[in-house]
C-alpha cells in the first residue's frame, strides 16, 4: 500500500492511499505507524513542510517499509521547530527583553534566525541564531536567549519585537526529528530533516534502517538528558545496540555536535555492521564521526559489548567547527574522534574519505596500548587530508595513557604513519573536488556556499 502525505492539501480524514486523498498531518503518519505493513510506502510530497517527530513502523526481511517522497521540487522538509516570527507570539517582558507569549513542555536547543542556511559567508554568531543562557541573569547581548523550564517560557534580548527584527525566528525544541528505536527494515530517502533541538535521526535496539539521499541540517543544542548545563545534538546517532544500519549519499551540515556516530556507554551493547558512504558532511561543531562502545562505564557491560564492521568509506568532511558549529564554545572542530571503548572489537574501516579544514584531524581515546585492543582493529587508509589554517598545530591527537601522549601536525605525517600503521597510502594534498588525483573518491564538486566564517 502507498500513502501520500500533503500538508497543504491533505486532511487526515482522507483514506491517504490516493495522491488524490492525501492525509495532511506528520502526526497522523506517525499514529499510523503501527498498522503499517511490509513493503508499504509512506509518501511526502515535495515542496511541503512539517512539525513534529516520526516514529516509523517497521518492516520485514524482505519488503522494507520506506519512507520518502513525491511530487514535484524540494524535498519535503521534516522540522523539529515551531516557528515564532509573529509580532503577536512576544511579550515585552522589560527593557529590551521579550518573552515568548507560548510555554514549551520541553527545552528549547536553539533559537535559528533568518534561516542562515542562505547566508553565504556567517559574519556573526547573531547571524546563525540565538545565544544559549543557562541563567536569565547572564543575557547580555542582542540574541542571547534562556528557556525557563519553570513557565516554558523562552527569554530572548532584542533591540525590538524580535518577530520584527528578524524576518524569521525557528525554536529548535529539544526532540528527535525522527526517532526509530526497536524499528527494523526502514528506509528514509529523499528527505530533509531540520531544526531539531536534540538528534535529527536517532535510535536504539534497531537494526537494518537504511537512511540515503536525505539533508539533516540545523540540528541540535537541547540539554542532554540526565546531564547538567550540557548541550547535545547530534545528525545521526545509533545509540547502544544497532546492527546492519547503512547512510549513504546524504548532506548532512550545521551539527551541534557530530554529524553520524554509533556510539554507548549505557551497559551491554551490539554495535555491529555500520556503514556510512558517500555523504558530504559539513560544518558540525564537535566531529563529522565518532566511534565508541564502552559497555556502561563500571557497570561491566563492557565485557559483553561488541563493536564490529563498522565502515566509514568515500565520504567528504569539511570545516568541523565553523559555521553552524561557531555557536559551540567548546567545540573541539576535529573530523573524528575514537572515544573510550572497552568492547569486543574486530575491523574499524575508515578509508577513501576527505578530511578537509577544520581545527583538527583525530582525537583518539585509546586509554594504553595494553588496555585498549581495538587499536589494532582500526583500518584507516587511502584517505586525504589538507589544512591551510593549523598547519602547525596538532592535527592528530592520540590519548595512550590517559593522557595526550602522541600529537602530529602536517610536518609530522610520515611519523604518525611508523606510530600508528595508520593511512599508510593516505595522503595530505589539497583535493580537486571535481578531479580528485587518481584517487577513487566518485564524488562531485561541494556546495559553492561552504564558508568557515567565524572561530
Amino acid at each position: 500500500m502507498v500513502y501520500y502525505i500533503d500538508s497543504l492539501k491533505g486532511d487526515d480524514s482522507n483514506s491517504g492511499t490516493r495522491e488524490s486523498d492525501p492525509w495532511r498531518s506528520l502526526e497522523k503518519v506517525t499514529g499510523a505507524g503501527a498498522g503499517f505493513q511490509p513493503g508499504d510506502k509512506i509518501l511526502f510530497k515535495r515542496g511541503c513542510e512539517w512539525r513534529g517527530s516520526l516514529v516509523p513502523g517497521s518492516g520485514s526481511s524482505d519488503r522494507y517499509i520506506l519512507y520518502g517522497a513525491y511530487g514535484e521540487g524540494a524535498d519535503p522538509v521534516l522540522n523539529g521547530s515551531v516557528e515564532l516570527s509573529a509580532k503577536g507570539q512576544w511579550d515585552l517582558y522589560g527593557g529590551s527583553l521579550w518573552m515568548s507569549r507560548d510555554s514549551f513542555q520541553v527545552d528549547v536547543g536553539n533559537l535559528i534566525f533568518d534561516d542562515f542556511s542562505s547566508i553565504a559567508s556567517i559574519a556573526s554568531i547573531a547571524s546563525i541564531g540565538g545565544v544559549k543562557k543557562w541563567k536569565m541573569q547572564n543575557l547580555s547581548t542582542e540574541g542571547d536567549f534562556f528557556y525557563n523550564e519553570r513557565d516554558g517560557k523562552i527569554y530572548l534580548l532584542s533591540r525590538g519585537n524580535p518577530a520584527s527584527f528578524y524576518r524569521k525566528i525557528e525554536a529548535a525544541l529539544n526532540r528527535n526529528v525522527i526517532s526509530f528505536s526497536h524499528a527494523h527494515h526502514v528506509i528514509f530517502e529523499n528527505l530533509h530533516v531540520k531544526r531539531g533541538g536534540a538528534h535529527g535521526f536517532q535510535g536504539t535496539h534497531s537494526h537494518h534502517i537504511i537512511i540515503r539521499n536525505c539533508e539533516i541540517s540545523q540540528i541540535g543544542g537541547g540539554l542532554c538528558p540526565g546531564m547538567v548545563e550540557t548541550r547535545f545534538g547530534n545528525g545521526i546517532e545509533f545509540w547502544g545496540t544497532n546492527r546492519d544500519q547503512l547512510v549513504e549519499r546524504c548532506r548532512i551540515h550545521d551539527i551541534y555536535d557530530t554529524a553520524v556516530t554509533n556510539q554507548n556507554h549505557s551497559g551491554e551493547a551490539q554495535q555491529e555492521r555500520i556503514t556510512y558512504r558517500d555523504n558530504y558532511l559539513w560544518n558540525c561543531a564537535m566531529y563529522t564521526i565518532e566511534i565508541w562502545n564502552n559497555g556502561g562505564s563500571g557497570d561491566g557491560g563492557g565485557e559483553a559489548s561488541t563493536l564490529k564492521d563498522i565502515r566509514f568509506e568515500f565520504n567528504t568532511s569539511l570545516y568541523p567547527g565553523c559555521g553552524w558549529g561557531t555557536q559551540r564554545v567548546d567545540r573541539h572542530g576535529y573530523h573524528l574522534n575514537f572515544g573510550k571503548n572497552t568492547a569486543e572489537t574486530g575491523s574499524v574501516i575508515l578509508k577513501n574519505n576527505i578530511f578537509y579544514e577544520g581545527n583538527g584531524f583525530l582525537i583518539a581515546d585509546l586509554a594504553g596500548e595494553e588496555e585498549a585492543p581495538w587499536w589494532n582493529h582500526i583500518d584507516m587508509d587511502e584517505n586525504c587530508y589538507y589544512s591551510s589554517i593549523h598547519k602547525d598545530k596538532s592535527l592528530w591527537l592520540i590519548n595512550c595513557k590517559n593522557q595526550f601522549d602522541f600529537s602530529f601536525n602536517l610536518d609530522d605525517f610520515e611519523r604518525y604513519k611508523a606510530r600508528t600503521k595508520w593511512d599508510l597510502h593516505s595522503v595530505v594534498h589539497k583535493p580537486d573536488f571535481a578531479r580528485l588525483d587518481n584517487h577513487n573518491f566518485q564524488l562531485t564538486a561541494p556546495p559553492a556556499n561552504f564558508q568557515c566564517g567565524v572561530r
